[in-house]
């Protein structure tokens, strides 16, 4: 009986110490929702590399590596509102708004996030917008604009 108790504890903590899966597995960038959640997902599993590979070359040039990005989440917080960057970005998660083109451009889009989540019914929601554009024919996050220069008066709604 000691041996199956051990037996089903291993096995147990075998399950639970599993790599989570493959930010390319699920996710790509070839739309603009899938690119959001494909940085959501990579920065809340910690895969600093794709997350950093999902951003603008814009945004790339201030924030210059995968280090570099994963600081900016934890410490930097959006101007406005005073959230973290980070809990902005996992939201998006739960993304439930179409991409909408921002000032009349189809490869600048940007789509409405809800933070907190809807696990947190008890805190009051603030809406934000999340830039996305098209480069290399891939849809990438633009943190400048979405966190230093937001233009909601440019979002045109559908």
């Amino acid at each position: 009986m000691p041996r199956l108790a051990i037996a089903i504890a291993c096995l147990a903590a075998a399950g639970c110490c599993s790599a989570p899966p493959a930010v390319e597995k699920y996710f790509d960038r070839r739309s603009p929702t899938s690119a959001l959640l494909g940085l959501a997902y990579s920065v809340e599993i910690g895969n600093w590399e794709y997350a950093y590979d999902s951003l603008t070359l814009e945004t790339r040039s201030q924030i210059k590596s995968p280090l570099d990005l994963e600081i900016y989440t934890i410490w930097a917080e959006d101007p406005d509102f005073g959230i973290a960057v980070r809990d902005v970005l996992t939201t998006a998660i739960a993304v439930r708004f179409p991409p909408v083109p921002v000032a009349g451009r189809a490869d600048v889009v940007a789509i409405r996030v809800w933070y907190p989540d809807d696990e947190a019914p008890e805190l009051p929601k603030i809406e934000l917008s999340v830039f996305l554009q098209i480069e290399e024919g891939e849809w990438r996050v633009d943190l400048i604009r979405t966190f230093v220069v937001n233009y909601p008066e440019q979002v045109q709604p559908t």
